[in-house]
């Protein structure tokens, strides 16, 4: 819930660190981000003010003060249950009705052209490059939130059932203009108004600042040619698909300016980078769930219900499966995400499934690079406490060793098993694959013969 007042706080830190490029993405949340004139941090529409106010920030009496008048406020919102258990969409918006061109709107739309318009003259000085995007939000699937009448326009849920039927007849370029019409006269501006995409064009031309047209990519790559739940989840936060696009038209635009490293050779072919990518995004089924979860819970509340249409959680999040129950422990928060894939990877290990082991500690090692690699992430989750060494058998560590191709430790770790689990095929067969893939084919062959004498077929030992 940050807006460009945050932003502008934050760049002259950002220049400090002498970036070589800076991406922006932002303009949906001017009017309830913290300091926007519809939030309930909102210190009114003085940008003098609010500017003299994050500037005091830096001293400790001023962040002394305001700590203080926070736990205040927290103390009176804590006896209050919505306060507790609302999103936070239903906390921060105050002015839930900023009609279209009123003095708020425009007060909106003024201290985003103000704050973006400084942030890139302060990278010009420093002669650092930017890239701007334009806004995407769901235009076709999302009605507006709040419905009124604005002089001159009518009624924001009239126009939008205007562009359902102008869809419905195939006219799709009425249909567009409508749709985003309809968005614009929605009194709850959770969603940018189309304002601050001619702003961002604006600043683009004024700065010749490289922009990417993702309203117009988003649009060619949807259905009728409009945004809709194809590529949001809600009115305004991207799929997972959405994000690559994202990503990926960002970094088209890199490629064309030539922002990237010229002196290197490409690894991966650009027409194989985008295939590339979604192949090995680090993204597990869990991660999917707990996705889905938030989104349900977060439709499941104002601006989406009113109160007395919500569903009680517990009949709304049911959990099908295992993993479903650790992503509702995460939701709940009674573990934290990290905890969630630990248990999600021992829930495999348990049951010989190394693939997914691997994913999930692989998942953790990608958020946490200080873990470095398996067996130090497998420390520090065992030093708090959230791993049994119980689970590490050797047949275990033999085949985590063999999927991540250390196939000495593979083959010391299976050949030291109990006796009684050489009546395992399974591990008879990795054993001569562990063999096999450090190029000793005879004791390969002898593992194999094993193998296949207590399971002739054993599934690819013949093949191999």
């Amino acid at each position: 819930a940050i807006n460009s007042y945050t932003l502008l706080d934050l760049f002259p830190g950002i220049l400090d660190q002498k970036p070589n490029l800076v991406l922006i993405y932002a303009g949906h949340n001017e009017y309830y981000g913290a300091l926007g004139v519809g939030s309930v941090e909102s210190f009114g529409n003085s940008r003098l003010l609010i500017k003299s106010i994050l500037y005091l920030n830096q001293f400790k009496t001023t962040q002394l003060i305001r700590n203080f008048i926070t736990k205040i406020f927290s103390a009176f919102a804590s006896s209050n249950e919505n306060a507790i258990n609302g999103t936070l969409m239903s906390k921060i918006a105050k002015d839930k009705s900023i009609k279209l061109n009123s003095e708020k709107f425009y007060s909106g739309v003024e201290q985003f052209y103000n704050n973006i318009k400084e942030i890139s003259e302060e990278a010009r000085d420093k002669n650092v490059p930017i890239i701007i995007g334009n806004l995407v939000s769901n235009l076709k699937d999302q009605k507006p939130f709040i419905s009124i009448q604005t002089d001159g326009f009518g009624n924001a849920n009239e126009i939008y059932s205007k562009a359902k039927k102008e869809l419905k007849t195939g006219n799709n370029i009425k249909a567009d203009s409508l749709f985003r019409l309809a968005k614009d006269l929605d009194g709850l501006r959770f969603r940018a108004p189309e304002k601050i995409n001619i702003i961002i064009d604006s600043i683009s031309n004024e700065f010749n600042l490289p922009k990417v047209p993702l309203d117009s990519i988003f649009n060619s790559n949807s259905q009728d040619g409009i945004v809709g739940n194809n590529f949001m989840v809600d009115h305004l936060h991207p799929t997972t698909n959405g994000y690559r696009l994202i990503g990926k038209s960002f970094y088209e635009e890199m490629v064309k300016q030539k922002f990237l490293p010229q002196n290197e050779t490409q690894q991966i072919p650009f027409n194989k980078q985008d295939s590339a990518t979604i192949k090995n995004i680090m993204f597990t089924e869990l991660d999917q769930t707990i996705g889905d979860y938030l989104v349900t819970s977060l439709k499941n509340d104002w601006p989406f219900k009113n109160e007395n249409e919500k569903i009680p959680l517990s009949s709304l999040l049911v959990p099908r499966n295992f993993m479903d129950s650790v992503a509702l422990k995460v939701i709940e928060e009674k573990i934290t995400w990290a905890e969630a894939q630990v248990e999600a990877a021992t829930y495999y290990l348990r049951k010989d499934d190394i693939k997914n082991y691997l994913n999930h500690m692989n998942v953790l090692i990608y958020q946490y690079p200080a873990l470095k690699d398996i067996p130090n992430a497998v420390k520090y989750f065992y030093q708090k406490n959230k791993i049994n060494p119980k689970d590490f058998t050797n047949k275990r560590l033999g085949l985590i060793a063999l999927f991540t191709k250390d196939y000495n430790k593979a083959i010391q770790q299976l050949n030291s098993v109990d006796q009684s689990e050489f009546k395992d095929p399974e591990i008879l067969y990795n054993l001569a694959l562990a063999y096999y893939s450090n190029k000793n084919i005879s004791k390969a062959l002898n593992s194999l013969d094993a193998c296949l004498m207590l399971d002739s077929e054993y599934p690819n030992a013949k093949k191999l």
